[in-house]
């Protein structure tokens, strides 16, 4: 599984209706915006093993020394800050450009498998954080103020 994780200053997701009104909405201030995604790697692993590696990440991500201290050090934690996260899936996050022209999506794993994956990653969170996110596999607006900028690319 692959994450890029933004320290931010806000970030939103929607999505549009054909006459680019709003169909819904999703806000966080001060934060952390996560795009998630799963790799046909684990399509070999059992469900238990996934899930184990992902509480592990989620026991350990609220106390990773990331994020702007007082004093402008990334030197705090999730634990020391009371900051929101934004869950985003992206299918692109396993992309690749072997050939320089076209991009190649064969990595990711397909929707379905990849959806049960994804809940359970959010619901885990949210047993510890305010936790917003969006339909999983919609096409989706991202906006986001980027802190610092500070992004993190991070493999489960």
């Amino acid at each position: 599984m692959k994450l890029v994780v933004q320290n931010v200053e806000s970030a939103s997701v929607k999505v549009v209706n054909d006459d680019w009104s709003i169909k819904k909405e999703e806000k966080i201030n001060k934060g952390v915006l996560i795009y998630f995604w799963v790799s046909k790697k684990i399509t070999n692993l059992e469900f238990n093993i996934v899930k184990n590696s992902l509480d592990k990440f989620v026991d350990k991500f609220p106390r990773m020394r990331r994020l702007k201290n007082k004093d402008g050090r990334l030197d705090a934690t999730l634990d020391d800050i009371n900051w929101e996260i934004l869950v985003v899936s992206n299918f692109t996050l396993y992309a690749s450009n072997k050939n320089w022209t076209k991009m190649d999506f064969s990595a990711s794993w397909e929707f379905g498998k990849a959806e049960k994956i994804y809940e359970y990653f959010v619901d885990k969170l949210k047993e510890k954080f305010v936790v917003k996110t969006w339909e999983f596999g919609a096409m989706m607006e991202v906006e986001s103020i980027n802190d610092g900028p500070v992004n993190y690319v991070m493999e489960i």
